[in-house]
C-alpha cells in the first residue's frame, strides 16, 4: 500500500517525523510509546514496520548522519541503578536499513 507523500499517514499525537534519510526511510514516533517505519517511494510512502518501544511517551528520537541507526528515548522507567537509584527513561536503538532493533538496553 503506497501514500501520498504529503502529509504522511501515522497515528495519533506524533511527537517526532524525520524526512527521508539517506536509506529512503521515513521514522515517525508518538505518544503512545510508538514507532513506525515507512519506506519512500518513487510516489508516496509505504508502511513496513510498527515498533512499540516503550510504555509510556516518546520524548526525543535521533537519526545518526548516515540514516543506518535510530535511537528513541522513552519517558518510561527504565529500573534501578546499582546504587538503588530509580532510574527514570529508557533508550532503545534501531538498525533503520533492517528495521530492526539492534539494541534495547535496560
Amino acid at each position: 500500500m503506497s501514500f501520498p507523500p504529503s502529509p504522511i499517514p501515522s497515528h495519533p499525537s506524533i511527537n517526532f517525523s524525520f524526512p527521508p534519510s539517506r536509506t529512503n526511510f521515513v521514522l515517525t514516533a508518538s505518544q503512545d510509546g510508538i514507532l513506525k517505519f515507512w519506506k519512500k517511494q518513487a510516489v508516496g510512502v509505504e508502511f513496513v514496520k510498527l515498533y512499540r518501544t516503550h510504555l509510556a511517551p516518546i520524548v526525543h528520537v535521533g537519526v545518526s548522519d548516515d540514516g543506518k541507526s535510530a535511537a528513541v528515548l522513552g519517558a518510561d522507567t527504565g529500573g534501578k541503578t546499582a546504587g538503588g537509584n530509580e532510574v527514570k527513561g529508557s533508550a532503545k536503538v534501531f538498525d533503520v536499513e533492517n528495521f530492526g532493533g539492534c539494541s534495547i538496553p535496560d
